[in-house]
């Protein structure tokens, strides 16, 4: 290749090659989106110079109307391609309502005057080859001429690392908000799909080609989970669970559709198929102390299982995959319950059995991985300790180093790819929770307020609530006077407010763990309370000197005083508890069947004499209750009944008498309630999750 076709600039570690589309950092090419690499060429022509906004978008966004937002966007991508901080700019500098400017010192043969004499030196393989007359002609640094020889030397490893086109030019394959995951077909042509609508599940099939969706199971109220094609194409594995049981059996069906064949029970969802089709892997938690969780592996059919990895509480397993040669099978594992980075990835070898960590790099939780069709790395969906949103990452198998593909803006669940690798199909998720004040008298009063959801309610009726944005805010009950208390880049959770109305109590992983903090109630003098065992807070005594709270890990409730004094162990509540009366003397808590006779219902216990005072039936047992709570005397308990469609509010006096209806809260899916101190104020988070796939094109550039 000749150095006088290459358009080449220099910069420190960088070398802009314009001619070839590449960047590369100490002679390494390195991952950059087209839109980024057009602006990086750009700013480093004009460098010294500011570069106008309206150019920009002239030059990158041809022909095209898109928002100032996406230009910002794009320049935060290139600055992290550099390692480069806006408020401390190396690279590009910001300038105020006009645009960017490149200020670091510029070098290459682009540099060197039109009317130049003397020859342009031709590259030989790997080595440099000049003539010393013309050394002096030269711009660049024998730093520089070592960085591009040894790029050129190589240039015949071709990449197989993906570059994510970023903001996406994605198709949208769904618009429902019930695609709950979604997968691929092995030959590019296939998306299959499950669709959770009106509480019902089903599997469904569109074709690419002519956007057809054709149903594969018949729509039933039980839980799917785990979709893969097998690698020829020709069948589905999916698990799914039995009308009213929680644990999950894996099936597969033909293609286009057919009977399930039962293969697998009781297992968590997460399926993966050998690249010969003539395996399975799975997972299956037994949640005890020494075997939490097992990956196995089985025989496609379903027969000869085999545990090959073991974890000891609290560590779970999660989603896994066999890689392309068939040899080992990585999987995520790890526990989130701390709030701390925790998640890793690993990979078993299956003839030997030896299990080894894939890099240091750890997340707060790890959804789905996939393997490159190379091997040579992995794609995951993860999410760090102190970010509200799951990203997808890129993963070296070789070196572990871990590189964030997407911006904190988009939430991505699931992935799949093609057998290429050219095809990625991500499932993004969202959500549209509101806070809402209504009265339990009068349906029709209900007001939105705020997006949000986690709710407390303060004495004088001022709402507490958290954010998307894990931050912590209050806000009046007809919407005014909203003030955001916390904003620490943590996240702060699950706030409780104090009898008198001065204190919050609230969970944050600010400290690297999970522990329960206090501010006042304007969000000044934020402390530390738990030391030793964090947890989430759920009870203030009367009094306001104890603190109940329930541990991250093992949900044990312990007591700390509220200055932050004499943290320990309460061994008499039991992990079930729901709620505490306000004097601490009961607990209440709901059972799925103490016996036939009274089937679904609250129990009412006297932490005293560790007895039940009461076992009271719920009226409904087709549905499981929820949202159990006291009234501010201790005289009445309140939770929230629903059947398939609608959501109904019932009160349980303490003193012998059976549940009565007070109030149809609507068919709006709730997330969150809280009763107001008069019992007849409701205050609630409505909404739903939104899962929606799309399709990104030309993966692999």
């Amino acid at each position: 290749m000749s150095f006088e076709n290459s358009q080449l600039y220099i910069f420190k570690e960088f070398l802009l090659d314009v001619g070839e589309k590449v960047l590369l950092r100490n002679g390494e090419e390195i991952a950059i989106t087209p839109k980024a690499f057009q602006l990086l060429q750009i700013l480093v022509e004009n460098h010294g110079a500011i570069v106008k906004k309206e150019h920009l978008f002239s030059e990158i966004w041809t022909n095209s109307f898109v928002e100032e937002g996406n230009l910002a966007f794009t320049a935060r991508l290139l600055r992290k391609v550099l390692g480069d901080d806006a408020k401390h700019p190396v690279f590009i500098e910001t300038i105020p309502r006009k645009g960017y400017r490149f200020i670091a010192d510029v070098s290459g043969n682009a540099e060197i005057s039109a009317d130049a004499t003397t020859p342009v030196p031709k590259w030989k393989s790997s080595s440099i080859v000049y003539n010393s007359a013309i050394a002096s002609l030269l711009v660049f640094s024998i730093g520089a001429f070592i960085t591009i020889g040894w790029y050129f030397s190589k240039r015949s490893a071709v990449s197989t690392a993906p570059i994510l086109l970023v903001p996406f030019n994605v198709e949208r394959l769904t618009s429902s908000g019930s695609a709950v995951q979604a997968v691929i077909s092995p030959n590019g042509k296939l998306v299959a799909y499950l669709d959770q609508a009106n509480e019902k599940w089903s599997i469904w099939l569109k074709q690419l080609s002519t956007s057809e969706n054709i149903q594969i199971t018949l729509p039933s109220a039980v839980i799917y989970s785990g979709l893969v094609f097998s690698r020829d194409g020709n069948s589905l594995f999916f698990a799914r669970s039995d009308e009213g049981k929680k644990e999950l059996n894996i099936y597969r069906i033909n293609t286009f559709g057919g009977i399930p064949t039962k293969l697998v029970e009781k297992t968590e969802g997460w399926i993966s198929v050998s690249p010969d089709d003539k395996q399975i892997s799975f997972v299956r938690c037994e949640y005890s102390r020494d075997n939490h969780c097992s990956l196995f592996v089985a025989d496609a059919g379903g027969g000869n299982e085999r545990q090959i990895f073991t974890s000891a509480e609290p560590i779970r397993i999660a989603d896994n995959q066999f890689s392309p040669d068939g040899r080992y099978i990585a999987f995520a594992a790890g526990q989130s319950r701390t709030g701390s980075n925790e998640f890793g990835l690993f990979q078993v070898d299956l003839s030997s059995g030896d299990v080894h960590e894939i890099g240091s790099r750890k997340f707060f939780n790890i959804k789905s991985l996939k393997w490159l069709p190379e091997g040579d790395g992995l794609l995951i969906t993860a999410r760090d300790s102190n970010s509200h949103k799951f990203s997808i990452w890129s993963v070296s198998a070789r070196s572990g180093e871990a590189n964030q593909l997407t911006n904190d803006d988009a939430n991505f669940s699931g992935l799949s790819t093609d057998a290429s690798g050219d095809l990625l199909l991500a499932t993004k998720v969202d959500n549209n929770f509101t806070i809402n004040h209504e009265s339990a008298k009068d349906p029709s009063s209900r007001k939105p307020i705020a997006p949000g959801a986690d709710i407390a309610l303060a004495p004088d009726g001022t709402i507490v609530y958290g954010s998307a944005d894990r931050d912590i805010w209050t806000i009046d009950k007809d919407g005014n006077n909203k003030r955001q208390l916390t904003s620490n880049p943590s996240t702060d959770i699950a706030p409780l407010v104090s009898w008198d109305g001065k204190s919050i109590y609230f969970t944050s992983n600010r400290s690297g763990v999970n522990h329960i903090w206090q501010m006042n109630s304007d969000g000044s003098s934020q402390k530390q309370v738990t030391q030793a065992v964090g947890g989430f807070a759920r009870h203030l005594s009367p009094d306001g000197e104890w603190l109940y709270y329930k541990t991250c890990l093992t949900n044990s409730f312990r007591k700390v005083r509220t200055d932050g004094r004499d943290e320990q162990d309460v061994p008499e509540i039991d992990t079930s508890v729901d709620a505490f009366s306000p004097d601490a003397k009961f607990v209440a808590y709901f059972i799925d069947a103490m016996s036939e006779t009274t089937g679904r219902s609250i129990v009412i216990l006297d932490l005293a004499k560790k007895e039940p005072v009461r076992v009271i039936r719920i009226a409904d047992q087709r549905y499981e209750p929820k949202h159990l709570q006291w009234s501010e005397d201790g005289r009445t308990l309140f939770y929230l009944s629903r059947d398939i469609n609608r959501f109904s509010l019932w009160s349980l006096p303490v003193a012998d008498s059976a549940p009565k209806f007070v109030a149809d809260l609507g068919s709006d899916p709730i997330e969150d309630v809280v009763i107001g101190f008069d019992g007849l104020s409701v205050v609630s988070s409505r909404g739903k999750w939104i899962h929606d796939a799309f399709l990104i094109r030309g993966l692999k550039r």
